[in-house]
């Protein structure tokens, strides 16, 4: 069995475990060693697994503390009268934006993304034009 089928085949096993219920919300995984002993795979192997299902959002990663069941994640849409609504669009609130708000996610605080009406826009680009000998050198 190859590196790749045996990953799979371990994190195939613990999602199979978490949907079952054998491990729910909160349960810590075997440790690393143990699933290496379990599955005879290397460590690479086992954290390929782990990174898998981290990925997958079944799992949380607590660095020196172990890996464990991650509460499902809903999201839900809002209903598309709701998202493009004139009040919303009146307010600036883009639909992605004011779903995810509304739902308790906020944007990174590293960026920032605004839009300018195109009004706006226009008028900020007309620059007063300056004359060439302005740049002529000396």
């Amino acid at each position: 069995m190859s590196a790749a089928a045996k990953y799979q085949e371990i994190a195939a096993t613990l999602r199979s475990q978490i949907d079952r219920g054998e491990l729910s919300v909160g349960d810590q995984l075997p440790t690393e060693q143990a699933l290496q002993d379990r599955f005879d795979a290397s460590r690479t192997t086992v954290r390929q697994a782990l990174k898998e299902l981290r990925d997958a959002g079944l799992v949380q990663m607590r660095h020196g503390v172990g890996v464990f069941v991650a509460p499902p994640k809903v999201v839900r849409r809002l209903d598309s009268r709701e998202r493009l609504s004139k009040a919303r669009r009146e307010a600036n609130k883009a639909a992605f934006l004011a779903e995810a708000a509304a739902q308790g996610f906020a944007p990174s605080s590293s960026v920032r993304v605004w839009f300018e009406p195109a009004q706006d826009y226009r008028n900020s680009l007309m620059l007063k034009r300056v004359p060439s000998s302005a740049f002529a050198t000396g």
